[in-house]
Order: structure tokens, then C-alpha cells, then sequence
């Protein structure tokens, strides 16, 4: 194969890997816009929600420990052809369950799925960043973030305009399901995939395990945000039932914004400058939430918060390849396992803390979390490589 036609499958690739982080966002983006309607039908209070978000960060927990195997093993590309279909339709679960005990048993399943989703994407996206040889992370997470702005805007428009949070539901998961049947043939192999009858063995160094930590929590910060905002300018900024969605949408555009300057930002600075000024911006933005309850200083807020958490994950991921160069998708899907736990487990964490606090309160312990990731992050961080040749050159 020529360089040309290699060159031309790796640009095929990436758009086809930005489709699939596109599905991705836009599947949980509804799933976190109508999360108000979902509390407001069945009557439950702050707690009984928690328990629902918990079992999706339980089912998801259970799933990330199978799948990161079965990617080294199958490949992401293979893994996410039936991964991607079915989280499309696990999304129609919840909002045709009548009851608390269905909805809890269906996030149980579209925990696993979207579980098993987040790993196998990102895996995917550092083999097609490996392809194009620049980077190219950060865009990536772009499409997630604005799938959710996109789900977010349209889910507020169609509640304004009268429809019924099913209908918005069944006509997105049928859209994403068009769309993850048709991306996966233009994704690409995996190079790392493990041979049939060879046993898969671990990919954790020491070094690997505090970027796993530091991905767990800004993770975990940045689920508190996505299934928390809208519920947040609702019920503490006194937005309207219709107006609460576009507070996730805000987060999601800032996130989307930032992450498409990210892979700039990743090529001209340290990694751990970026981690410093990304956690004081995230806590900056929650601390103006929590200080001015008001519907303007919320939604200002909250686009602090986006443009701060933005980036955070593309360097997490990045530093996770370079830490085992010998095995760059395994090692990127065990950080995404644990980051992504902390994505599923911020949000019941922050429903449980609510019934005891409130949730200015507990947003405000999500800044120092924030305030955390921007101090210890960097030290936890290797120097970039780029970096340290540079100054050896310069010295």
C-alpha cells in the first residue's frame, strides 16, 4: 500500500472516529438533558436519583473491567461495532420504563454500555493519532463535547416546542444507530491486538497508576457537571423547565471550544502548565456558581468550568500512551477504565452529599477537587519529552 492511500485510510479514520465520539456525546447528552424530566416522572427526590446514577457507575465499573481486555484481544475497531449499536439502543430504556425498579435496572445496562463505549473509543483514537503521527486527542473529545451541546439544545428546543421526552429519546437513539452501524468499516485495526490463544498481561507501572488517579478525578469532576448542570441552574439559578437543559449545553461549548484549541495548546506548552491553568479555571468557574446563585453568573460559570476541564483528559490520555509506548492501547483503555469510573461515580456521589448538603455545597467540594487536580496534577506529570530535548538542544 502506498503512502498516499495509507495517508488517505488514516484521514477516512478520523472522521470516522469523530462520528463515533460525536454518537457518543450526543447518547449521553440526552440522557443528561431529560434527566429532569426523568426525576420530575417518576417523583423522586435527589437520593432516589443517586441510586440510578449509581448503578450506571456500578454496571459501568463491572463492563470496563471485561472490555479492556476484549480490546486488546478483538481491537477497538471490532469492539465498537457492536458496542456503539447497542448503547444506541440502551438509551430507549429508561424513558419507556414506567416505573423506579425498570429505570434502575436499564441504567444498569446503559451503564455497561456506555462503559464499554468510552473505553473502546479512546483506544481507537490513540491508534488513529498513531496513523497521523500528530496530535489530534483533543478534536477528538471535541465531537464528544458538542454532540452534547447538540443534544442538549435540541433536547430544550423540542421540551419548549411540547414534545414528550420519549419521543426526543426514540427519534435520537434511531439517528446514532444509523450512524454507528454505518462509521466502524472506516475505522482502523489495531496493531496492539493480542493474537487468538495468546493470554493478555497486565500494562500498570507505577506511573501509569497516578495518571489513572489523576483521570479518575477530573473525570469524576467534569460527570458531576455533565448530569448535575442542568438540575443546578434549575433548581438553585431558578431556571425554567426548558431553559435548565441549555446549562449543559454552555458546559459543552466551552468544552468543545477548548478542546479544539487543545491539540495547539498540547504542542506549544508543558503538559503540567496546562494541567495547572485548567484546574484554577475549572475552580474559578464553580466557586462563581456556588458564590452568585443567579441564572447569568450560573451559566458564565459554568463556561469557566468547560474551558477549564476541557483539556484535561487529552493530557491524561496522552501521558498514558507515553508511559507504555510497548502497549499504547492497552495502557489508554486501562486509564480510560479508571478516569471513566469516576465520570459514572461523580454524579451519585454528588446526589447522595446533596440530600445532607445541598448542592451549592457540594459543588463548592467539586472546586477544591478542581483546585487539587491544578496543584498535585502537574508533579504526578513526566516532563513532556518534546520538552526535554528541546532544552538539551538549547543547553
Amino acid at each position: 500500500m502506498s503512502f498516499a492511500s495509507d495517508a488517505t485510510a488514516a484521514r477516512r479514520s478520523r472522521r470516522a472516529a469523530s462520528m463515533m465520539f460525536l454518537v457518543d456525546g450526543v447518547g449521553f447528552g440526552v440522557w443528561a438533558a431529560l434527566l429532569p424530566s426523568l426525576q420530575r416522572r417518576l417523583e423522586i427526590g435527589d437520593g432516589d436519583l443517586s441510586v440510578i446514577l449509581l448503578l450506571m457507575a456500578a454496571g459501568a465499573m463491572a463492563a470496563m473491567g471485561v472490555v479492556g481486555r476484549v480490546v486488546a484481544r478483538c481491537g477497538s475497531r471490532t469492539t465498537l461495532r457492536w458496542v456503539a449499536p447497542m448503547f444506541c439502543l440502551a438509551l430507549c430504556l429508561p424513558a419507556v420504563s414506567r416505573d423506579f425498579s425498570a429505570v434502575a435496572a436499564a441504567a444498569i445496562l446503559l451503564g455497561a454500555l456506555k462503559g464499554c463505549f468510552d473505553v473502546t473509543v479512546n483506544a481507537q483514537s490513540i491508534v488513529v493519532e498513531k496513523a497521523l503521527d500528530r496530535p489530534v486527542l483533543s478534536s477528538f473529545q471535541a465531537w464528544w463535547s458538542f454532540g452534547g451541546l447538540g443534544a442538549a439544545g435540541l433536547t430544550g428546543l423540542a421540551l419548549k416546542l411540547g414534545a414528550a421526552p420519549v419521543q426526543i429519546t426514540l427519534l435520537v437513539a434511531a439517528i446514532l444507530l444509523l450512524l454507528s452501524l454505518l462509521c466502524p468499516r472506516d475505522l482502523l485495526h489495531d496493531v496492539e491486538s493480542v493474537p487468538s490463544g495468546r493470554r493478555v498481561g497486565p500494562v500498570f507501572n507505577p506511573r501509569l497508576a497516578l495518571i489513572g488517579v489523576l483521570a479518575f478525578a477530573a473525570l469524576f469532576a467534569e460527570g458531576v457537571m455533565m448530569d448535575w448542570s442542568a438540575i443546578y441552574a434549575q433548581r438553585v439559578a431558578g431556571a425554567a423547565d426548558w431553559l435548565a437543559p441549555f446549562a449543559y449545553g454552555i458546559f459543552c461549548t466551552a468544552m468543545g471550544v477548548g478542546r479544539l484549541s487543545g491539540d495547539r495548546l498540547m504542542s506549544r506548552f508543558e503538559p503540567r502548565m496546562v494541567v495547572r491553568c485548567c484546574g484554577a479555571l475549572g475552580a474559578a468557574g464553580l466557586l462563581l456558581m456556588v458564590l452568585v446563585p443567579y441564572l447569568p453568573a450560573t451559566f458564565v460559570g459554568l463556561a469557566a468550568v468547560g474551558l477549564g476541564f476541557a483539556n484535561l483528559v487529552p493530557v491524561f490520555l496522552g501521558a498514558a500512551s507515553r508511559a507504555r509506548p510497548d502497549a499504547v492501547a492497552r495502557a489508554v483503555a486501562s486509564v480510560s477504565m479508571i478516569g471513566y469510573t469516576g465520570f459514572l461515580a461523580g454524579p451519585p456521589v454528588v446526589g447522595l452529599l446533596s440530600d445532607f448538603a445541598g448542592l451549592p455545597a457540594t459543588f463548592g467540594a467539586v472546586a477544591v477537587l478542581a483546585l487539587a487536580i491544578g496543584w498535585w496534577g502537574p508533579a504526578l506529570l513526566e516532563r513532556s519529552p518534546r520538552k526535554e530535548e528541546q532544552e538539551a538542544y538549547n543547553g
